[in-house]
């Protein structure tokens, strides 16, 4: 691509009042304070696996997860919500700016993945846009991202994985937010409307309390907790139910796909 030619257009998170590079956003992209979550934030007040984005059709998502203390945008509380360009997006005290990214096609450099924007001729970013700052950018590379408050990112080493630990996993295939995952942890998820519920689904169908899904020895089993529109199994509906890979469910007007790899 020519100096001149105008980038792909990018989603990306700019820290607000620190002097930090922008963070790409990719599909399912998460944030908390658990080790596993792409974005990592260690304020006292995010949760473990507090919000999560989802990019489709162009078009950027923001789901609060579950999380105890909320998801903010432009200081509002939100469940699910379409982002755009220049929104303030709050974690407990954690701000960052919505913006997009000029990124050119060409081949990635040696900062991380990450390429540098095209200069081209235009004096300066527009509002809510960014560039990447190549030597920013080789501090922002693939994989978990840890902010200290007021500190410039840094990437830690990897924590290591048993390579044989099972992981489990709800998609939603239909309803609101197709595409955005849930990881199963160890022990009971509940599955409802509910802030407190580990798996939020924030739909009118769905009960405050939907269901449970539960691993007990290696095996996971799906409950229907008295949902008033019930949990359909493979097209079944079902009181109670051993789950396997591939297993359909539909919670109200939400599918989602059951994952499982030992």
């Amino acid at each position: 691509m020519s100096s001149g030619e105008a980038g792909q257009s990018a989603w990306a998170l700019r820290l607000c009042d620190a002097d930090a590079g922008a963070i790409e956003l990719t599909n399912e992209f998460t944030v908390g304070r658990d080790a596993g979550c792409t974005l990592v934030l260690s304020e006292p007040h995010v949760s473990r696996r507090h919000a999560a984005f989802l990019i489709k059709d162009g078009k950027l998502y923001l789901q609060d997860t579950g999380s105890a203390n909320g998801t903010f945008v432009n200081d509002n509380r939100i469940n699910v919500v379409v982002l755009k360009a220049g929104d303030i997006v709050r974690f407990d005290a954690a701000r960052y700016e919505v913006v997009q990214v000029d990124a050119v096609s060409e081949s990635p450099t040696e900062t991380g993945g990450h390429k540098p924007a095209d200069a081209g001729t235009r004096s300066g970013p527009k509002a809510g846009s960014a560039k990447f700052d190549p030597v920013k950018a080789a501090e922002v590379s693939e994989g978990v991202v840890t902010f200290e408050r007021n500190a410039r990112v840094s990437k830690p080493e990897p924590a290591p994985t048993p390579p044989s630990a099972p992981t489990a996993s709800l998609m939603v295939s239909g309803g609101a937010v197709v595409g955005l995952r849930f990881p199963l942890g160890e022990g009971l998820s509940r599955i409802g409307r509910d802030p407190a519920c580990e798996i939020r689904l924030d739909a009118r169908a769905v009960s405050s309390l939907h269901a449970e899904v539960e691993c007990v020895d290696g095996r996971w089993h799906l409950r229907d907790c008295d949902s008033s529109n019930g949990v359909l199994h493979n097209g079944r509906k079902i009181t109670e139910v051993e789950l396997v890979d591939g297993d359909q469910l539909t919670l109200g007007d939400v599918e989602l796909i059951f994952s499982f790899k030992s």
